[in-house]
């Protein structure tokens, strides 16, 4: 089995007209066309923009033999969050990892190293940050060359925005009246609710790009189930935590399991570390644990779901975990 890898910039390489558009890659708001190859030809794409692209490819090694490397930049605002989100429709070569690495705009990079499901259509991996400056990002990503399977290999990528005041929208309760005679307004963060068909996995979020991408002909396995429950702007952070094995989310107020968890198990840090949501309020977001699923967790503020699922699934009780606004 041939194996190189070859660090540095690819120059010099001029592929011409090379336009990818594999009927495995769905949905692209924007389709590669070669060369991207080195960060003078990095191709330009914008927050939420879902990116296709080819690397690693039998095909192409007559036109590079070396390794395949693909450069995209993006414009992106100092203080806010951004996850990096990836896909792959057929096994990266030699290992199932791709290598990503995130240039920030004063040159520092960060290796993020995507792992991926062999053929799994609609494997994922997600890396949060928080850019430092404002200005131009790249994303520089490696491959082999698959000279043994001979097979093509085909990506989509995109970078969206995880701030609440973007990707989340703002609900507000009507006005209230205190015992006092005066008005109050409760303010939160609407928590959407996904559901993957594939594993039986809920996710949670804030961010409504996020809800529309998965809840696209990208991810055919996600559907959109509405507005799980309004969180607090404020009160004790929740922390998600995602283990690439068993392919699922954990949501945690404990700073304590969360280092626990990310020091000594395949359990990351999702979100760069930051908070999620906020639980606070007076309704109760009840949890249930499957451990027959992949150790699956399941959140809900409706107590007949949460009474009857275990009578009619493996999920079990777990009581109370956070509070919601309503």
């Amino acid at each position: 089995m041939m194996k190189k890898w070859v660090t540095g910039v690819l120059a010099g390489i001029m592929v011409t007209g090379l336009v990818i558009s594999p009927m495995n890659v769905k949905a692209a708001t924007i389709v590669e066309t070669e060369p991207n190859e080195t960060k003078g030809e990095a191709t330009e794409i914008s927050v939420g923009d879902v990116y296709a692209g080819e690397i690693g490819s039998y095909s192409l090694y007559s036109e590079r033999r070396t390794t395949d490397v693909d450069y995209l930049k993006i414009n992106l605002e100092a203080g806010k969050s951004y996850s990096l989100k990836m896909t792959n429709y057929f096994m990266f070569y030699e290992d199932t990892s791709l290598l990503v690495r995130l240039i920030e705009p004063n040159g520092d990079d960060t290796s993020v190293g995507f792992r991926f499901v062999h053929d799994d259509a609609n494997a994922v991996d997600v890396y949060s940050f928080t850019a430092i400056d404002s200005g131009y990002y790249y994303i520089e990503l490696y491959n082999y060359f698959d000279l043994d399977q001979k097979k093509e290999h085909y990506y989509t990528i995109s970078v969206v925005s995880n701030d609440s005041t973007e990707g989340g929208e703002v609900m507000q309760t009507p006005i209230e009246s205190t015992s006092s005679g005066t008005s109050t307004v409760t303010e939160g963060v609407a928590i959407y609710r996904l559901y993957n068909s594939a594993n039986g996995e809920h996710l949670y979020t804030t961010d409504a790009n996020e809800r529309d991408v998965l809840n696209s002909s990208i991810y055919p396995d996600w559907t959109y189930e509405g507005i799980g429950w309004t969180a607090p702007n404020s009160g004790t952070p929740v922390y998600r935590l995602y283990n690439p094995v068993l392919l699922n989310h954990l949501y945690t107020t404990d700073t304590n399991e969360v280092k626990i968890l990310t020091g000594a198990t395949e359990w990351q840090v999702d979100n760069n570390g930051n908070p999620v949501f906020y639980s606070g309020g007076s309704k109760p977001i009840y949890r249930l644990y499957a451990e027959e699923l992949n150790g699956m967790h399941h959140l809900t503020t409706d107590a007949n779901e949460y009474n009857t699922l275990p009578s009619i699934s493996s999920y079990v009780q777990e009581g109370v975990s956070f509070y919601a606004v309503k």
